[in-house]
């Protein structure tokens, strides 16, 4: 099993231990998707020192006054959490290592673009964030926009069937697909479990769930109006709507995703055999 550096002594943790407890605080599920994927890619070479900092934390200017990307930042869709991490490197007989530029995705290289993820902070090769953010307050000026949702990089695809953080096994998710090969009334949406998914027939059932993916943003909702639209693509949210589901979404699927999640349970579309294609 690979083993990978962790925190600033000589701790070597298991891939998923990492991921386990960069969990503990809010991490942007897109920016995990990213940061991990590339991590893993560097063979347990490479590893995590730091991840989320507290409001307020001295680590850095930045930080003291929170506009650091380590600490819990409000996005455009209404997630709240962290989004850049400080790595550290294998240091083989002593305490683990800052690593150098060149084991890095130094700002401006090619290699930031195939994986979505930079190091950006001038003499901080430590420091890692997503390509879509460099300085806070630009970040801020141009309107706190999450990561490109379902970003193409090497050994993930463009639209990975999102899953349930393993974190949290307790705590169900509700995956919405929209297919974008069929003309059904409200078109064809799709809602998934693990291995099985239902037809969404009816205006009424999708304005309900327009409700449920806005609550799980942790969006004010008006039930005696229209819900807000259905986004294009969501990550899977932080909070659970009103009905304790997690919610991701994910439109103009092609049919062999929609087909990914089972066979349909219920009434079949017209025009579509029972996997939805």
């Amino acid at each position: 099993m690979t083993l990978y550096p962790y925190g600033y002594s000589n701790e070597m943790v298991s891939f998923e231990t990492m991921v386990e407890r960069s969990r503990k605080h809010n991490i942007e599920p897109e920016y995990e998707r990213r940061l991990f994927n590339w991590i893993k890619a560097q063979g347990g070479q490479i590893g995590i020192g730091s991840g989320w900092r507290a409001p307020g934390a001295d680590t850095s200017p930045a930080s003291s006054a929170n506009k650091s990307f380590h600490q819990d930042q409000q996005f455009s869709n209404g997630f709240i959490g962290y989004s850049a991490v400080d790595l550290v490197a294998v240091n083989p007989g002593g305490v683990h290592r800052a690593p150098y530029w060149n084991e890095v995705l130094e700002q401006g290289r090619p290699e930031c673009v195939t994986w979505g993820v930079h190091c950006n902070v001038p003499n901080e090769p430590w420091h890692m964030q997503c390509i879509e953010q460099d300085g806070f307050d630009s970040w801020v000026k141009a309107g706190r926009n999450p990561p490109v949702p379902f970003y193409p990089i090497p050994g993930d695809g463009p639209e990975p069937a999102p899953t349930p953080d393993p974190g949290d096994d307790d705590m169900a998710v509700k995956t919405l697909l929209k297919a974008l090969n069929h003309n059904a009334p409200y078109g064809t949406w799709y809602i998934c479990g693990s291995n099985t998914k239902t037809w969404i027939s009816d205006g009424n059932a999708l304005n309900q769930f327009g409700f449920r993916c806005a609550e799980a943003q942790g969006q004010a909702v008006d039930y005696d109006s229209p819900p807000p639209p259905i986004p294009d693509n969501l990550p899977l949210t932080a909070k659970t709507a009103v009905d304790g589901y997690r919610y991701c979404v994910c439109t103009n699927a092609n049919p062999d995703f929609v087909a990914s999640f089972g066979p349909i349970v219920g009434p079949i579309p017209d025009g579509v055999d029972e996997y939805g294609r």
